[in-house]
Formats: structure tokens, sequence, C-alpha cells
């Protein structure tokens, strides 16, 4: 679990390629960037997965366009407070290894 201090944190508005050169982090590697709104809220995630997906099929040129194009829309995520348990049992339950921990009123589930 990393504070959002150490986590890679983008604009859903900018480039892939801005977003991978822009938002890297120094000291223990992320497998993922949380994308925000021009509110500040999370609206998407874009994994290493997402990455290679891009490569594997041959749609590197798509590295210039917006990156809310390729992103997860509406990721998973669970509300600040949660249980640990409940968590960690979420993420294998969907084989992912990023779920983000999001305020409530600033973050709402999405549907």
């Amino acid at each position: 679990m990393r504070p959002l201090a150490q986590c890679r944190v983008a604009g859903q508005q900018q480039t892939v390629r801005e977003v991978l050169v822009g938002a890297s982090m120094p000291g223990r590697r992320t497998g993922a960037t949380m994308l925000v709104d021009a509110e500040g809220r999370l609206s998407g995630i874009f994994t290493d997965s997402d990455l290679a997906r891009l490569f594997e099929h041959r749609r590197d040129q798509e590295l210039d366009g917006p990156i809310s194009q390729v992103m997860t829309h509406s990721p998973l995520r669970v509300q600040a407070g949660s249980m640990m348990v409940d968590a960690v049992a979420l993420m294998a339950g969907r084989k992912i290894s990023e779920l983000p921990v999001v305020d409530a009123t600033a973050n709402p589930s999405p549907d």
C-alpha cells in the first residue's frame, strides 16, 4: 500500500507518452498510473499491462494519442476505511495488482 504521494498520478487529457515520461516516481516501482479528471477525481487507470497490450497488438501509434482512449475507465476501487482483508480478497478475486483507495465523497464508486 502506498500513500498518494508515492503513486503515479496524471491528467486524463494527456497523451500516453506524456504520462509515461512525466509520471515517473523515484524509489519503489508501481505498475499503474492513476488518471484524474479536471476536478482531480479518479477517472481511470493505465497499467503496465495496458502498455504491453498496445505493443502486442501493434498499436504503438496510440502512444501519441490521449490516454483517455486507452485507459481503463471507472476502475475498480475501494473507499477509504475499507477493511484490508476485503481489499486483498477483491484483488485476488479479480487478479489485479493495483487497487486505488478513494475518499467516498470525492470519488464515488462506479455503478
